[in-house]
């Protein structure tokens, strides 16, 4: 019964541990890291909303549409 308690708790302070560690590890992006995010998410939805756009396009026969 004891093996199970300490084994419970071991786990517990594992989990803490390990918790902090990653929250000291995490840092905030820099000015130049979140222009570059942003360039690559609105690259991402140009591209993706392209697709869709000609994807809609052909699949419902609005071919004589010009884009």
């Amino acid at each position: 019964m004891a093996d199970v308690i300490t084994d419970f708790i071991d786990v517990q302070k594992d989990f803490i541990k390990d918790g902090t560690q990653f929250i000291n590890r995490c840092t905030k992006p820099d000015r130049n890291e979140y222009i570059k995010i942003c360039q690559a998410v609105g690259v991402g939805f140009v591209v993706c909303s392209k697709h869709l756009i000609h994807s809609l396009r052909y699949e419902r026969g609005w071919t004589n549409i010009r884009i």
